[in-house]
């Protein structure tokens, strides 16, 4: 793999930016003031886990706005580690796991919670996230909900993809191997997973301050 990723990194030129190069990297003070903006608003708790849950797994908000409540629950009742995302609901048309963070499940614990107690019982089926009409999102309505949520919170440059762009730079600071993000995004070219990447000074500086020989 490596010697497959030194050859996408020599491939002259850039693919078509999707939307993502525009979408700012949050930071941890964008993503306090976000959770801020929520408290004691109408969907406090649904919008909360959509935060969270794009911040702790890089799936588009167009995988999320389609999972069910069987995609994250196990038979048990539990938390599924790993969600598997079918060829189609993704982008690319091909299946994919992807495993969420520990803040990410602890949130959707709390909102499976509220939904047990405002439903009384939760069929497999149902949307995770429902509509005002009671089924799933259309991605359009979905998108303009998450970057209505940024505009209230009144964070230059995020959008809902700025949820997945965060991920992604957050395990590339965190200094995650970039095969093991690209299993995680489902990217399978580097050169598209570099488009999400955000220049960081501080992370730049600090690199070069503990260089030595």
């Amino acid at each position: 793999m490596k010697q497959e990723i030194n050859n996408q990194t020599k491939k002259v030129g850039r693919p078509k930016d999707s939307g993502c190069g525009k979408s700012a990297s949050l930071t941890k003070e964008d993503i306090e003031l976000v959770i801020k903006s929520l408290a004691k608003t109408t969907h406090e708790i649904r919008n909360k886990t959509i935060i969270y849950l794009g911040l702790g797994s890089a799936m588009r908000v167009s995988e999320i706005c389609n999972l069910s409540i069987s995609s994250i629950l196990d038979e048990k009742g539990k938390i599924k580690d790993e969600i598997i995302l079918s060829k189609h609901t993704t982008k690319n048309g091909k299946s994919r796991n992807v495993f969420l963070s520990n803040q990410s499940k602890r949130q959707l614990c709390e909102y499976i919670k509220f939904l047990k107690d405002e439903r009384k019982a939760l069929n497999p089926t149902d949307p995770l996230f429902p509509s005002q009409k009671g089924g799933f999102f259309n991605t359009n309505a979905f998108t303009q909900l998450v970057n209505r949520i940024f505009k209230s919170a009144n964070i230059n440059n995020a959008k809902s993809h700025s949820l997945r762009v965060s991920c992604i730079n957050r395990l590339r600071e965190n200094c995650v191997d970039l095969y093991t993000i690209m299993q995680q995004t489902g990217h399978a070219h580097l050169s598209t997973l570099q488009i999400y990447f955000r220049e960081n000074p501080a992370n730049q500086k600090k690199a070069m301050e503990n260089l030595k020989f």
